[in-house]
């Protein structure tokens, strides 16, 4: 007979089990405090070291920016940056640039678009006249995507060890070079969407090869260039290009 006022094993046991489980629940909600704060602080580190990268190649970016307007300066051009593209423009027309020189601005701007975006990033370089020593295709690189190379001693050899330099070029000026019609057939491997190619010896035979560039929305020729016969022919091979018969 259990005594008035003692429990009984059964609730005893009952009530073990319970504050048992109620101690398991804890643990377990514990461990997962645990774990979530362990989480959110690697995190926390993670988010921090990504900005103190970011924050260092900005500063790093901002330095080469400067470098290079002084460079381009020096050699009486100016530096402008595109604020809608990220991109650079470096105008050097008239300059008279060496190897060192170009080598030089070249490093500059792979510093000024180091950034994770960098790589989409362009370069714009007009030489308009410039004098240039030695290989200008191995001063360049594949984040020149426009290029004024006007008066500027390009023949077809040198052409060709510049597309394969620069294969990102879409803008190309080629007025008052040395090239031929076999530089087409080397330029329509770019994704090229504006050729300007005046004063150049250029004929039908090599506007012709152009033919696969879908892209091109624009090539301007010389007046004399081409016929009115052979400009109604052109168009027929590039129905989607706008051709600029100006001087």
């Amino acid at each position: 007979m259990e005594c008035e006022g003692s429990e009984s094993p059964d609730t005893v046991n009952r009530g073990h089990t319970m504050a048992g489980a109620q101690v398991q629940v804890e643990m377990i909600s514990l461990r997962f405090t645990i774990r979530t704060l362990l989480y959110v602080t690697t995190l926390l580190a993670l988010v921090c070291a990504v900005y103190a990268t970011w924050q260092a190649r900005r500063r790093s970016s901002e330095h080469a920016v400067a470098q290079l307007m002084d460079a381009c300066s020096a050699k009486g051009g100016y530096l402008s940056e595109d604020l809608v593209d990220g991109g650079l423009l470096l105008y050097l027309r008239n300059a008279s640039l060496t190897d060192a020189d170009l080598a030089r601005m070249k490093v500059l701007w792979q510093k000024c678009l180091s950034s994770d975006l960098g790589a989409a990033c362009e370069v714009a370089l007009d030489l308009t006249n410039a004098e240039l020593e030695g290989d200008i295709a191995k001063n360049l690189n594949e984040q020149v995507c426009q290029l004024n190379l006007t008066g500027v001693d390009v023949n077809d050899s040198s052409l060709e060890k510049i597309v394969k330099t620069c294969p990102r070029l879409h803008t190309l000026i080629l007025d008052g070079t040395t090239i031929s019609d076999h530089s087409m057939k080397t330029v329509a491997m770019l994704p090229i969407r504006f050729l300007s190619i005046r004063n150049t010896t250029i004929t039908l035979d090599g506007l012709v090869q152009l033919r696969d560039c879908s892209l091109l929305y624009e090539l301007a020729v010389s007046e004399d260039m081409l016929s009115d016969h052979e400009l109604k022919s052109i168009k027929k091979v590039l129905p989607g290009c706008v051709v600029d018969r100006g001087q």
